[in-house]
């Protein structure tokens, strides 16, 4: 009888419930195992013997075949378990896996233990000792802050994540401006009755952020205010709706609307000046504005029923040497990505995803049918984009080609920022429930 009938044999004692006697057919066929094995599988090295159990009478040592192997020391039930699939007797009589964590079921898989997670589960950060910690669904996605009233605006810093929050229709005079810290934690209020905080950015000590106002009054201003709390700081304002703020030096640079056309303004951050300098105007409806280099570079949808005279322009901090880097860009991304030699410029209307180089060689598609891309940053060879309609965010190589699903299922993604290793935006609508999230970054 060869070694592997060994295994037939062993089936029928499993079945021996079945038969007519139990007691005697398990004698008869612990007898075979003995009479019918030993020869051909003496000397196998997987299993204890039927003699260490008590079942072999002829003096002759018997072994198990592999993988099977007597745990449980009735001799009625000899080479009863398998130590390649059972997760009490993982490679051998005894060796139990190590009990599983959160969302996690334990696996024994040829005599090793493993793990995997519950079918609607995942180990999104690769940390073995917190179990699969989120749903399939947002694997990687950390919500840091839920259930938030329309957030606005986004920056982060080396310890928390700063935005708005919209206020209550028809005035909106109870925005609410917050911190939270970046790993989890309660928020904390730096100002209320703000007038739609519509964008925000940071430097070492201070968040500046642009109270939007009404769409058609002059009621918005540019305001600051201690990173640790304390009085605001206007520093311009009133005016018609500011946004887009970013910090150079000693000074700070926003957009704003007016009746001859949008502007981009200027001020020290200090709010110092009695009334901000005009840096560029007649820039039509801005969308975004962003620092390149020793340079302004900043969108606006333009005018026109077709919006043919959108224009993405470039420009010295001084307002001179501006130059028409693309046009006609229809219905531009809230936020233009800026890289070294070129930025990127979603589009609302074609859903494409556009590289403008600064070279005036006019711009370039390097994506299509993202779905709304409202948000892009740029880091290194990706630029990570929010889209609303795919309700996505994913990263995009700068030279095109299929973008990396960094967050998927989400409800309307939208303002983003960045740090060294994760990317956060604000998610949800701006009428409803939101959130603030976060996502490691592809490769960190």
């Amino acid at each position: 009888m060869s070694c592997e009938s060994c295994e037939l044999v062993a089936t029928l004692r499993s079945r021996r419930a079945t038969l007519a006697s139990p007691a005697s057919t398990a004698a008869l066929i612990a007898l075979a195992l003995v009479l019918a094995c030993a020869p051909a599988c003496k000397g196998s090295t997987v299993g204890e013997t039927a003699a260490d159990a008590g079942a072999s009478s002829i003096g002759e040592p018997v072994r198990c075949p592999a993988p099977y192997a007597d745990c449980d020391g009735n001799p009625s039930t000899i080479c009863e378990t398998r130590l390649d699939d059972d997760v009490a007797h993982c490679g051998g009589c005894g060796v139990a896996c190590p009990a599983p964590g959160a969302h996690q079921v334990a696996i024994c898989a040829a005599s090793a233990c493993t793990v995997a997670c519950d079918a609607a589960f995942a180990d999104c950060d690769h940390d073995p000792s917190n179990g699969c910690e989120e749903p399939l669904v947002s694997c990687g996605v950390t919500t840091i802050v839920p259930n938030l009233p329309a957030p606005m605006g986004l920056a982060v810093d080396e310890s928390f994540v700063y935005y708005g929050t919209k206020g209550s229709p028809p005035d909106y005079l109870d925005g609410v401006l917050y911190k939270a810290p970046k790993n989890g934690g309660a928020p904390v209020v730096l100002a209320t009755k703000q007038n739609v905080p519509l964008n925000l950015t940071v430097d070492d000590t201070r968040v500046y952020w642009t109270n939007g106002g009404h769409v058609t009054m002059s009621d918005g201003t540019v305001v600051s205010i201690a990173k640790s709390g304390g009085a605001p700081t206007v520093i311009a304002g009133p005016m018609m709706r500011p946004g887009n703020p970013v910090i150079v030096g000693d000074r700070i640079f926003w957009t704003a609307r007016g009746d001859a056309g949008g502007r981009v303004l200027s001020a020290h951050k200090d709010g110092s000046d009695a009334e901000p300098t005009v840096v560029a105007s007649n820039i039509g409806p801005a969308s975004d504005l962003e620092v390149a280099g020793t340079t302004l570079v900043w969108a606006s949808s333009g005018l026109a029923p077709d919006q043919s005279d959108a224009l993405v322009e470039r420009a010295n901090l001084d307002g001179s040497s501006r130059v028409t880097l693309a046009k006609g860009i229809a219905s531009p991304s809230y936020q233009l990505g800026v890289a070294a030699d070129a930025l990127f410029v979603g589009s609302f209307v074609d859903r494409a995803v556009r590289r403008v180089p600064f070279d005036l060689s006019g711009p370039v598609v390097v994506a299509t049918s993202l779905g709304q891309p409202h948000e892009l940053i740029v880091d290194g060879d990706v630029v990570f984009v929010s889209t609303s309609v795919a309700h996505r965010v994913v990263a995009l190589p700068v030279k095109g080609g299929s973008p990396v699903v960094v967050a998927d299922g989400q409800l309307f993604p939208s303002y983003m920022a960045m740090d060294a290793d994760y990317i956060y935006w604000t998610d949800g609508p701006l009428s409803g429930a939101a959130a603030v999230r976060k996502a490691r970054k592809p490769g960190r």
